[in-house]
């Protein structure tokens, strides 16, 4: 939230919706010219560096929805193993809320140098076929069909947390402060 209200102030034209800001349903009556309109998305996620932690932010509400996500939260070595190359702006690659928020303006007024941000779509690598082929599928789906398929291996664990969780940093574990 800090984040995002530092880029405002430097200048940046963001638009502020969701619970946050007691405006869910303003943003519910937006038609969809209105959110065709967004170029970008602030893809903002609750934890800071993670291990693999990019939610629908990301997926559904930047790459999906036809805007460059904004990202901040998932770590850069995370973002280039889960991502298509040059599909999104990572917030670390800028000194400040500042550089970023003027970057994003000149890049707002430069179509040729936007575009690129969705060559991925155009001709996609390996990787990139790899990645749209694994995040093709809502997760409720891909969970169904593991179950009803008879081949698919069942074993049962006794924690959850510690099959998911052994490696992750006790921060990401955390629930929102």
């Amino acid at each position: 939230m800090k984040y995002a209200l530092q880029l405002a102030q430097a200048g940046l034209d963001v638009h502020f919706y969701g619970a946050c800001f007691n405006n869910t349903d303003e943003f519910n009556k937006l038609s969809w010219s209105q959110l065709d309109s967004f170029k970008f998305y602030l893809s903002f996620e609750n934890s800071v560096h993670c291990e693999d932690y990019v939610t629908e932010k990301f997926w559904v509400n930047g790459l999906l929805s036809g805007r460059v996500p904004i990202v901040f939260g998932a770590s850069k070595e995370n973002m280039v193993r889960l991502a298509p190359p040059g599909s999104y702006i990572h917030t670390e690659d800028f000194k400040s809320p500042g550089h970023l928020a003027e970057y994003l303006s000149k890049l707002d007024k430069n179509e040729t140098a936007y575009r690129r941000y969705f060559d991925w779509r155009v001709n996609p690598d390996h990787q990139t076929r790899k990645i749209l082929s694994i995040y093709d599928r809502v997760r409720e789906k891909r969970l169904c069909d593991m179950l009803q398929n008879d081949s698919y291996h069942r074993k049962s664990y006794r924690s959850i947390a510690q099959f998911v969780y052994v490696s992750e940093p006790d921060v990401c574990l955390k629930g929102k402060d």
